[in-house]
């Protein structure tokens, strides 16, 4: 009709990379506003391991610690010792939002919808979003294997040896994030080889073509097993038994489970793994040899033969990563699909994965990762001896907070831990009790006595997020020189 306004070209993908944009600059906003807070122990010892070190190659040789991520540590290193510093945090907020960006890349070589989709899926997962605001190699973890992702399958499509090597350097610095970018890495070959078998490869491609992609990081990892994969220990920690830790982490995958939801919230995330793999096999996709492994197989079978110690919901960060990929998919696929029916289902999933995910992220601006500089500050603030002397359940995770935050601190000079087998004789002033983040936040007791007969009143409760940091559980002692003793 006349007078009707003519569509302009491309004035749609401006409004998709406008829309895009928005998107990245909201995941980018909650990964800073996720940052501003403390320091926790994990943190602090990543600093605390590499403020002793002369030379950055110290970082691959000396430290010998599975709390030493490489590519982490190296950035504290040239950053400089700075104390309780959310700068530290940079390095991860930025492989965060690159996170992100690389999720919407892969979604949009499948459609439009699914780039939104993945946008919003990795924009705004709590998972993501927290270790992707503190100082650790996960946030760069999951950059790097999203990325490898991306090459891999470039590489398969388009034969190019500069691809291959860009796949290659890619896991290069995927393992010198975190070494569990092994999961990707074994989980990717029947990948590779079920696509070469596809196009009827002959022995030498595939010789080629496992060559150039995989012999320059497995130089690497045998390298860093000479220098120091073999000497690792851990510190210490819980392990709450490996199916129930992975059981935890794919229901994390969609948001806050509380302890009754975490079985249906499973059974959601199983049915998630299927449907995408329904999908991709309706496809023809070879990727129906990649997800299975990547999300379950490898995984558990590694951690299951390499009887880890202490286990956590963030050892499965990068299953939980591609786990999203394939709702992605699915999602998309009901939108582009199944009509107006479809986009409801749609809307409503993804609205309420953003409230699920949503409550933890509150949590933790409201509780950071402990607030432990606010909690040794109440300690000294609220002593009534001089020095300010305190001791804990766990001298190894109590202790290096408070000698961390003593030295950091102007007052911190006033401030003395002791170990739990050797007390001042007197009887430390404070007594701190902890408990795991996945543990609800109930003291042990209001009334504590320790072996000298000293008696404790609970003072104080320092939550923490979900995930990560430790509840803390300040306890005053009630028996001291001119103070009443309470019955």
């Amino acid at each position: 009709m006349k007078g009707d306004p003519i569509p302009r070209k491309g004035s749609g993908s401006r409004r998709n990379a406008a829309l895009g944009i928005m998107l990245l600059a909201g995941a980018a906003a909650v990964r800073f506003c996720a940052a501003q807070n403390s320091l926790w122990v994990d943190e602090i010892l990543s600093v605390d391991l590499v403020r002793r070190l002369s030379s950055p190659l110290d970082v691959f040789h000396k430290v010998h610690s599975d709390n030493n991520h490489y590519l982490n540590s190296l950035c504290i290193y040239l950053l400089g010792f700075r104390g309780d510093w959310p700068g530290y945090r940079i390095p991860s907020v930025l492989a965060g939002i690159g996170a992100v960006a690389v999720a919407g890349l892969i979604g949009k070589r499948r459609s439009t919808a699914c780039a939104f989709v993945s946008l919003i899926l990795f924009g705004f997962s709590y998972v993501l979003v927290l270790y992707s605001s503190e100082a650790r190699g996960y946030a760069a973890l999951v950059f790097f294997s999203l990325l490898s992702f991306l090459l891999l399958g470039s590489y398969l499509d388009s034969r190019k040896r500069a691809a291959a090597l860009a796949f290659s350097l890619c896991a290069c610095l995927g393992f010198l994030a975190h070494l569990s970018f092994v999961f990707f890495f074994l989980a990717s070959v029947p990948w590779v080889a079920l696509r070469l078998m596809r196009r009827r490869a002959g022995m030498g491609e595939f010789l080629e073509s496992f060559a150039l992609c995989y012999s320059l990081p497995a130089l690497l990892v045998a390298l860093l097993y000479f220098l120091d994969i073999r000497f690792l220990f851990t510190p210490g920690g819980a392990h709450p038994g490996l199916f129930n830790t992975f059981r935890a982490a794919m229901a994390w995958t969609l948001g806050m489970p509380f302890a009754s939801t975490v079985g249906p919230m499973f059974a959601v995330a199983i049915l998630v793994l299927a449907a995408g793999l329904w999908r991709l096999w309706r496809e023809g996709s070879d990727l129906v040899a990649f997800f299975p492994g990547m999300i379950v197989v490898v995984p558990l079978l590694l951690l299951f033969l390499g009887h880890q110690e202490v286990l956590y919901v963030r050892f499965f960060i990068v299953p939980m990563a591609f786990l999203l990929v394939l709702l992605g998919i699915v999602l998309s696929r009901l939108w582009e699909t199944r009509g107006w029916i479809g986009r409801l289902i749609c809307g409503v999933f993804l609205a309420l994965y953003l409230a699920a995910n949503g409550a933890p992220y509150l949590s933790l601006l409201i509780f950071g990762r402990g607030n432990n500089a606010e909690a040794v500050q109440y300690l000294v603030k609220n002593a009534r001896e001089s020095p300010v002397t305190v001791t804990g359940d766990s001298d190894f995770r109590i202790g290096i907070v408070v000698n961390f935050f003593a030295m950091t601190s102007a007052r911190g000079s006033m401030l003395a831990y002791f170990r739990t087998n050797a007390p001042p004789e007197y009887g430390a002033e404070w007594v701190i009790r902890e408990k795991e983040p996945f543990e609800d936040p109930v003291p042990p007791a209001m009334l504590l006595r320790d072996r000298l007969g000293h008696q404790y009143r609970l003072a104080a409760i320092f939550r923490t997020a979900p995930l990560s940091g430790l509840h803390w559980f300040i306890y005053h002692k009630e028996d001291g020189p001119g103070w009443p003793v309470h019955p």
